[in-house]
This record gives C-alpha cells, structure tokens and sequence, in this order.
C-alpha cells in the first residue's frame, strides 16, 4: 500500500499479515489501521495490541444497530414467506425447495407422512431400512422433502420425542434406519404412486399411495393387499384367516364400544388363506376392546392408529 494509507478489515483475519502490518505501522508507513477480525481470535498476545494508531473491535460487525435491523427485517420476512407459502428460502438444515414447486410437492408430502405413519403402525419389528419409491409424475419432482415426511410420519409413530423434517434424518440414523430412494417417470397402475417399504430382518412391510386430482391422498395398497381409504382419522388394522364371522365379530365389538363405523376396506390375499381389514372408526378403542380383538381366534394382528 502506499505510504501514509489507512488499512480496514472487516471481512477475514487471514487477509492481512498482521506482524507486516505492525511493523509497517511503528514505522508511520502506515498511518493507521482498524481490525474487526484476526488470523487467531481471540488476537491474544498480537504486538497490534500495544500501538496507538490502531483501532481493535471484537468481531462485532453484526453487531452494529443498522446490522441488527436488517437481521430482524430479514428474519421477519423469511417467516412471512414460509408461513404463507411453506419455503423455508433461508434454511440451512431443510432442503431448498421453491414455491412453485413446493405447491405441487406438498400434498406428496402429506401423502408420504400418513404412508410412515402407517407403515411404522403395521410393522411391529425394528425396522433397519426404509425404501421409498416414485413413480410417475411425482418422480419429477424433488424426492427429499417427500422422504423426509415419510420420514417424519414414521419415527412419529414409533419415537415420544419430537420428530420433523430437521431432524428425521438424524434420528432415523440413530435408530439404525438406512434411507433410500428411487424413482422412474414410468408409471405403475396410477398417475402417480407413492411406495414405502419398511424393512426388518428378512421381511418386508410395503404401503402405497397416490393423489386424486393431485389433492386427494388415497391409501392402495398394503403388501400385496389392493384396497382403497382415505388416509386420515382413526383406524382399526387387522389380519386375520379368510373365514365367515370375522368382520361381524369385529363390530360387534365397536358397536358395544359405541364407536361408529366410517369407511371399511376388506382385502383377501392372493393365496385367499388370509385377509385383511381396514376399518376407520370414530373414535379410538379402549385397551379392554384392543385386547378383546386380539384373542379373536382368527385374529393374527391388530393394531390401530391415527393418520
């Protein structure tokens, strides 16, 4: 620099040699300097310390009061547009998304966390991989806010403490859960499908989904079972042997229960030896009712949930 300058740095420590700039400045070289920010912070021991024709501040660009507004103003509109929109444009922690596409990737969301909702009530075993495939036109789409509330819907199930898009992935990794995805623009049976497969040891629990209209969330599929719900409110699952009686026993007991009957779904495996029921009811069952369910002979699982 030239003689008699004055040097400011406000950006990185590492931008100036600050034992040159020292020496420069005992010399009068340098007229002055002014440091918001050091190679070493805090500068302990620097010989910048010691001279007069030096200004020192700790690091407190941020700090100023016009910094501070603009910082509020900043945040006041991030929450703004994430409220009214769902873009978290800011974020550090969640996936990029912008609003045009959010809008078209929210009901696939929601869609998703009622499947991981699901999944994680039917599938009672530790769960060491989840697989989550689109087809169709989800798959052009971004995939990772989708699996995060897949995610999200099902360690929500299955954890008391708090779960979201921040910190499924996390969590999920805590629990020993590999996540992965895959997608193809062909479709399978619908438009767009949503398919989560939970896997434990050997075995395999997969449910599928698609939107109507690309609003309305419909359930479709259970393993192998092809059925058709509304993935929403209470539900009784069950699987149980194909024989009479099954469904008449099961409300009889909601009737005693004085809990009504909304939507049902009964399914028969290909083998025909074995089905499924899924019944959304108006209120939960009481454990004497759950438990009544459960010894029904036919009965080889049941559980109920709410998505």
């Amino acid at each position: 620099m030239k003689r008699g300058a004055r040097i400011i740095n406000c950006a990185r420590g590492g931008l100036v040699d600050e034992a040159a700039l020292a020496e420069a400045l005992k010399r009068g070289y340098i007229a002055g300097a002014a440091l918001d920010v050091y190679e070493h912070e805090p500068p302990t021991g620097s010989p910048l310390l010691t001279l007069d024709n030096v200004v020192l501040t700790p690091h407190l660009g941020a700090s100023t009061e016009e910094a501070q507004q603009a910082v509020s103003v900043r945040i006041a509109q991030d929450v703004i547009k994430f409220l009214a929109t769902g873009e978290a444009e800011t974020a550090v922690n969640l996936p990029r998304v912008t609003s045009e596409e959010l809008s078209r990737t929210l009901p696939y969301q929601q869609l998703a966390y009622a499947l991981g909702r699901l999944v994680g009530s039917i599938c009672e075993d530790p769960i060491s991989e989840l697989v989550v495939r689109l087809f169709g036109r989800v798959a052009e789409l971004d995939s990772r806010p989708i699996t995060a509330e897949a995610l999200v819907g099902l360690l929500s199930r299955r954890m008391t403490g708090r779960v979201n898009r921040v910190n499924a992935g996390h969590l999920a990794r805590l629990q020993g859960i590999e996540v992965r995805e895959s997608r193809t623009e062909n479709a399978r049976d619908f438009v767009s499908l949503v398919e989560i497969c939970a896997v434990t040891g050997d075995k395999s629990t997969t449910v599928a989904g698609t939107l109507l209209g690309e609003r309305h969330a419909r359930l479709v599929r259970i393993d192998d079972y092809e059925v058709e719900a509304v993935p929403e409110g209470h539900f009784l699952f069950t699987r149980h042997h194909d024989q009479p009686g099954v469904v008449g026993a099961l409300g009889g007991i909601l009737g005693r229960e004085n809990i009504n009957i909304s939507r049902m779904h009964v399914a028969v495996g290909a083998t025909c030896a074995t089905a499924i029921a899924l019944i959304s009811t108006s209120a939960p069952l009481s454990a004497t009712a759950m438990a009544e369910i459960r010894a029904l002979p036919p009965i080889e699982q049941a559980v109920e949930f709410e998505l």
